[in-house]
Protein backbone atom coordinates (compact mmCIF):
# COMPACT_ATOMS: atom_id res chain seq x y z
CA UNK A 1 0.00 0.00 0.00
CA UNK A 2 1.33 3.62 -0.74
CA UNK A 3 1.39 6.13 1.16
CA UNK A 4 -1.53 7.74 -0.79
CA UNK A 5 -3.94 4.83 0.03
CA UNK A 6 -2.49 4.86 3.82
CA UNK A 7 -3.55 8.03 4.36
CA UNK A 8 -6.61 7.78 2.41
CA UNK A 9 -7.18 4.65 4.92
CA UNK A 10 -6.08 6.15 7.77
CA UNK A 11 -8.92 9.57 7.10
CA UNK A 12 -11.41 6.53 6.54
CA UNK A 13 -10.76 5.34 10.08
CA UNK A 14 -11.23 8.56 11.64
CA UNK A 15 -14.12 8.54 10.14
CA UNK A 16 -15.88 5.23 11.39
CA UNK A 17 -13.86 6.54 14.94
CA UNK A 18 -15.81 9.95 14.93
CA UNK A 19 -18.88 8.39 13.62
CA UNK A 20 -18.69 5.15 16.84
CA UNK A 21 -18.25 8.06 19.26
CA UNK A 22 -21.58 10.09 17.83
CA UNK A 23 -23.12 7.14 18.22
CA UNK A 24 -21.92 5.89 21.47
CA UNK A 25 -22.46 9.77 22.67
CA UNK A 26 -26.44 9.59 20.98
CA UNK A 27 -27.07 6.05 22.76
CA UNK A 28 -25.43 7.44 25.92
CA UNK A 29 -27.70 10.68 26.18
CA UNK A 30 -31.16 8.39 24.84
CA UNK A 31 -30.30 6.24 27.46
CA UNK A 32 -29.84 8.53 30.31
CA UNK A 33 -32.32 10.74 29.84
CA UNK A 34 -35.17 11.08 27.47
CA UNK A 35 -35.20 14.83 26.29
CA UNK A 36 -38.71 16.40 25.97
CA UNK A 37 -38.65 17.07 22.46
CA UNK A 38 -37.88 13.89 21.57
CA UNK A 39 -40.44 12.11 24.58
CA UNK A 40 -43.19 14.05 23.00
CA UNK A 41 -42.40 13.12 19.43
CA UNK A 42 -41.32 9.04 19.54
CA UNK A 43 -43.09 6.50 22.00
CA UNK A 44 -40.93 4.33 24.08
CA UNK A 45 -40.76 1.30 21.31
CA UNK A 46 -39.79 3.80 18.49
CA UNK A 47 -36.75 5.41 21.12
CA UNK A 48 -35.36 1.87 21.90
CA UNK A 49 -35.40 1.33 17.91
CA UNK A 50 -33.53 4.15 17.88
CA UNK A 51 -31.13 3.48 20.06
CA UNK A 52 -30.71 -0.26 19.08
CA UNK A 53 -30.14 1.11 15.25
CA UNK A 54 -27.36 2.87 16.53
CA UNK A 55 -25.91 0.26 18.85
CA UNK A 56 -26.12 -1.52 14.63
CA UNK A 57 -24.53 0.64 13.29
CA UNK A 58 -21.62 0.75 16.01
CA UNK A 59 -21.47 -3.34 15.32
CA UNK A 60 -21.15 -2.49 11.48
CA UNK A 61 -18.71 0.50 11.63
CA UNK A 62 -16.67 -1.69 13.82
CA UNK A 63 -14.22 -4.33 11.78
CA UNK A 64 -13.39 -0.80 10.08
CA UNK A 65 -11.10 -0.09 13.03
CA UNK A 66 -9.13 -3.29 13.45
CA UNK A 67 -6.40 -2.38 10.76
CA UNK A 68 -6.45 -5.77 9.24
CA UNK A 69 -4.47 -5.33 5.71
CA UNK A 70 -6.80 -8.07 4.20
CA UNK A 71 -9.68 -5.93 5.28
CA UNK A 72 -9.19 -2.29 4.98
CA UNK A 73 -11.04 0.80 6.75
CA UNK A 74 -12.66 1.55 3.04
CA UNK A 75 -13.68 -1.78 2.44
CA UNK A 76 -15.35 -2.07 5.99
CA UNK A 77 -17.14 1.38 5.33
CA UNK A 78 -18.50 -0.24 2.08
CA UNK A 79 -19.60 -3.21 3.12
CA UNK A 80 -21.29 -1.55 6.17
CA UNK A 81 -22.73 0.52 3.72
CA UNK A 82 -24.43 -2.01 1.89
CA UNK A 83 -25.92 -3.55 4.64
CA UNK A 84 -27.06 -0.24 6.91
CA UNK A 85 -30.62 0.52 6.11
CA UNK A 86 -31.98 3.78 4.95
CA UNK A 87 -32.00 5.82 8.37
CA UNK A 88 -28.86 4.59 9.17
CA UNK A 89 -27.58 5.70 5.96
CA UNK A 90 -29.15 8.78 6.83
CA UNK A 91 -27.64 9.17 9.84
CA UNK A 92 -24.02 8.44 9.03
CA UNK A 93 -24.05 10.73 5.76
CA UNK A 94 -25.29 13.90 8.15
CA UNK A 95 -22.76 12.89 10.93
CA UNK A 96 -19.63 12.43 8.37
CA UNK A 97 -20.86 15.45 6.32
CA UNK A 98 -20.84 17.69 9.54
CA UNK A 99 -16.84 16.02 9.88
CA UNK A 100 -16.16 17.21 6.19
CA UNK A 101 -16.26 13.65 5.19
CA UNK A 102 -17.59 12.52 1.70
CA UNK A 103 -18.59 9.30 2.47
CA UNK A 104 -19.78 9.37 -1.94
CA UNK A 105 -15.72 9.15 -2.11
CA UNK A 106 -15.61 5.72 -0.27
CA UNK A 107 -19.12 4.34 -1.47
CA UNK A 108 -19.58 5.83 -4.47
CA UNK A 109 -23.10 6.57 -4.83
CA UNK A 110 -25.66 9.57 -4.55
CA UNK A 111 -26.01 11.28 -1.38
CA UNK A 112 -29.19 9.62 0.55
CA UNK A 113 -32.23 11.62 0.44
Amino acid sequence: MGRKERRWEDATAAAIAYAMEEAAAAIGEMAYARRATLSDVLTTNEYQEQIRRLAELCAMLAPGLARDPQYPPTQALRAAWKRLNDDQRLWLHTCLKYRGFDLRTVIGQPEPS
